[in-house]
């Protein structure tokens, strides 16, 4: 029986870590009910996202970020079925991965969602976004920053070179 030692794992997770091209996050208050995907943002992407804040106040900077974050990022909203495959929270479809390659037509931060959950009008994607992530009825900042904080410290560990994919699609 071969030995794995803590040195292998960590190239394993290393070498990992470089090919997710996607991530799988849970958005909270749904009990795993609602799956946000996201992919790499790109240098580029996130200077422009940046510039778009840097006229707000401090406290309004960091939210309006992390809700920029959360909808360039995503490449769409879906649930599980029992096997624990992403499907179309619309249709039930099982949606193959990675999701941008074989979803043409994804719910977003976007009305598709707002239909989906009854959001009633909501005319901004970042608005959707406050929607998503409440608790008690209320705006849960808490949800928003752990959840972006997730993202990015899962960009932190990918490739640079997979975001840059995505700047040509």
């Amino acid at each position: 029986m071969e030995t794995v030692t803590i040195a292998d794992e960590l190239r394993q997770a290393y070498e990992q870590n470089q090919k997710a091209k996607e991530l799988q996050l849970d958005i909270p208050s749904f009990g795993g009910k609602l799956v946000g995907v996201y992919r790499p943002l790109t240098e580029g992407e996130m200077r422009k996202l940046a510039k778009k804040v840097e006229k707000m106040a401090p406290g309004d900077q960091r939210v309006a970020a992390a809700l920029d974050q959360v909808i360039e990022s995503c490449v769409g909203l879906y649930s599980r079925d029992d096997e624990g495959r992403l499907v179309r929270p619309d249709s039930g479809e099982v949606v193959e991965l990675p999701v941008q390659d074989n979803d043409t037509s994804p719910i977003r931060y976007n009305n598709g969602l707002v239909e989906l959950l009854g959001l009633g009008e909501t005319p901004t994607a970042r608005e959707i976004v406050r929607k998503v992530f409440r608790s008690g009825g209320k705006f849960n900042i808490s949800a928003l920053l752990g959840h972006t904080n997730e993202i990015g410290e899962w960009m932190q560990n990918i490739a640079p070179d997979l975001a840059e994919e995505y700047e040509g699609e």
